[in-house]
């Protein structure tokens, strides 16, 4: 019965209040009579200026636990609500449902006035639910969880301004029951480049573009005149050089393509569903199953009919890579540190990345005088995706029948892949098929421990290391790379009345880490038990990657004892773009 979509507005939980809601206008699809129902976009991701940043709803942090949400009259709940929304889900980074209108008098007077076309939208008002996290590559973005608490019918046109889904207003309504109410204005869903997720895009890749991209929203400008005014912005500033490899800025090879840098699992998914297409959903293990010629999924049959190499390879699908790459990122210290994943599309056998390699000299020049020369800024770096391979076993009852083997097999593989990339990314040679990592990287900045090397009784190797960075003019380190043992002796280092040591407030911004992966058994003058700590700002070293790994399966190899073999092959390479930003402290016991 279409009556039961009457109630009243449900009570609020302890702390959220009508007043604590923050509103934002959806809009009306398309409307069907017979069920007195309209679908609607009730919200999406796209960025919302705030006062000092931009807000984006996360979509994956929405908190749907109230189930059904009352539709009323301009956020006024002290109102009979006309109908509820129901069938409220997630569908990609829009928050869809359906309002259905109840029989009610005034619920048949807006029905109408929905059909011809007088009322256009609703707003839905939410509440944020955590503090937010700081968007990758967008230094004034921060995105939310957030819980809708209703729908209201509302008297604002859609948007004239195309590409400015949302203006801000503050709207009292003390003459609806309410106080101090926000109202967001949007037209969410439609389709056109005039979006501020682009303008933001485009500001990424320039110098101060996160103070044009909040102006250009704020003023409802067109990506076509973003874009204008970029260029002409770009066209007035000398090249920078102290932001090259940073967290905001993507890597820019030498054929001028902008390289996407992936730091943290939602970089990650965001890069390979737009890689993906709107494709299906393979699971890892159901991808595995079908190159083991085991009972699988349709949709990965189909990718394993269209992914065979010529030595029997199966490349593991675009849907199916973050998983392996999201149990990586954990796993990897060097990730953790801070250093990102170059994907790098199939092609080309070597790219050419530009680096730093060293600041250019500033001097003061008389009028018509000639400007100073100094040692070139730039130099150039090759990077060319070396073959990773490791074996994983697996029983075929184990394959077929373990509910949790997709899981399983994405850590085997991510963690296999993470513990040699921090071994390679530090200590590689650079000897073929090894890439070279920061050790034998010239132009890092060295520190020893003495002639035969010292027990780590202080923060003393810590202050060499800043003093031989901050006199390079590279960027504060924000991690140190260690041994475990070097990292425990810290942790158990003690003061004079046998306190814990705190860590010395000028170091508290580093980030202390562990791998497993740096040996204790150096050789520094008569000592053997030496090893090595890593400082600097990771943020300036990369791990370029073929963006999908292949998989090789060893069918016969252990049929013997029922097992299947997977060989997974990836092919990556370590581009440290600014080395002076890095110091090796050597010799510590």
């Amino acid at each position: 019965m279409i009556g039961a979509a009457f109630f009243t507005f449900a009570p609020q939980p302890k702390g959220a209040h009508m007043e604590d809601l923050i509103f934002r206008k959806a809009t009306f699809g398309q409307l069907d009579l017979a069920e007195r129902s309209v679908p609607l976009v009730l919200t999406t991701e796209t960025p919302v200026q705030r006062q000092g940043y931009l807000e984006i709803l996360d979509m994956k942090r929405v908190d749907l636990s109230r189930g059904d949400l009352p539709l009323i009259e301009s956020h006024n709940s002290d109102k009979l609500n006309i109908g509820i929304v129901r069938q409220i889900r997630v569908d990609g980074d829009k928050l869809r449902g359906v309002a259905v209108f109840g029989t009610s008098a005034r619920a048949n007077e807006v029905l109408a006035d929905v059909e011809s076309g007088i009322i256009r939208g609703i707003s839905i008002g939410y509440q944020i639910t955590d503090e937010g996290d700081q968007v990758p590559g967008q230094p004034l973005a921060r995105s939310f969880g957030f819980m809708p608490f209703e729908c209201s019918i509302v008297a604002v046109p859609a948007d004239t301004k195309a590409g400015f889904y949302r203006s801000r207003k503050t709207l009292s309504l003390k003459s609806q029951g309410n106080t101090n109410m926000e109202t967001i204005s949007q037209t969410p869903y439609l389709e056109t480049r005039n979006h501020a997720a682009e303008i933001s895009a485009i500001a990424r890749t320039i110098p101060g573009g996160a103070e044009l991209a909040l102006r250009a929203i704020e003023t409802g400008q067109t990506v076509e005149e973003f874009q204008q005014i970029a260029l002409k912005h770009l066209a007035s500033k000398p090249l920078p050089t102290s932001d090259i490899g940073g967290h905001h800025n993507p890597v820019i090879d030498t054929s001028g393509a902008a390289v996407k840098v992936l730091r943290n699992a939602s970089d990650i998914r965001s890069h390979y569903a737009t890689r993906q297409g709107g494709g299906e959903d393979i699971g890892l293990i159901d991808f595995v199953r079908g190159a083991a010629r085991m009972k699988t999924t349709e949709a990965a049959s189909r990718a394993l009919s269209v992914g065979t190499d010529s030595a029997g390879g199966y490349t593991v699908p675009v849907a199916t890579m973050p998983g392996v790459l999201e149990a990586l990122t954990p796993a990897s210290s060097l990730i953790q540190a801070g250093v990102g994943i170059l994907p790098l599309g199939e092609g080309a056998k070597s790219y050419n990345f530009a680096a730093l390699d060293a600041l250019p000299t500033a001097a003061w020049r008389a009028e018509n005088g000639v400007v100073s020369e100094s040692a070139p800024t730039f130099k150039n770096i090759a990077v060319t995706p070396h073959d990773l391979s490791f074996m994983v076993k697996m029983s075929r009852e184990l394959l077929a029948d373990s509910p949790n083997a997709e899981q399983a097999l994405q850590v085997a593989i991510g963690q296999a892949m993470a513990i040699e990339l921090d071994r390679a990314g530090l200590l590689g040679s650079g000897t073929a098929p090894e890439p070279r990592g920061l050790k034998n990287t010239s132009g890092i900045q060295t520190v020893t421990s003495g002639t035969n090397g010292a027990v780590l009784a202080s923060y003393a190797n810590f202050f060499s290391g800043l003093t031989a960075l901050m006199g390079a003019n590279a960027p504060m380190p924000n991690a140190a790379i260690m041994a475990p043992r070097s990292l425990v002796k810290l942790g158990g280092l003690v003061d004079t009345t046998n306190q814990p040591l705190q860590v010395p407030g000028m170091l508290q911004g580093i980030k202390l880490l562990q791998t497993s992966q740096l040996p204790i058994n150096q050789t520094v003058g008569t000592s053997t038990d030496c090893s090595d700590i890593f400082l600097g700002d990771f943020s300036k070293m990369f791990f370029a990657m073929r963006e999908q790994i292949n998989i090789q399966v060893l069918n016969e190899l252990y049929a013997d004892y029922g097992q299947i073999a997977f060989v997974c092959h990836a092919r990556v390479d370590v581009l440290v773009q600014y080395p002076q930003a890095f110091c090796l402290i050597s010799g510590v016991r």
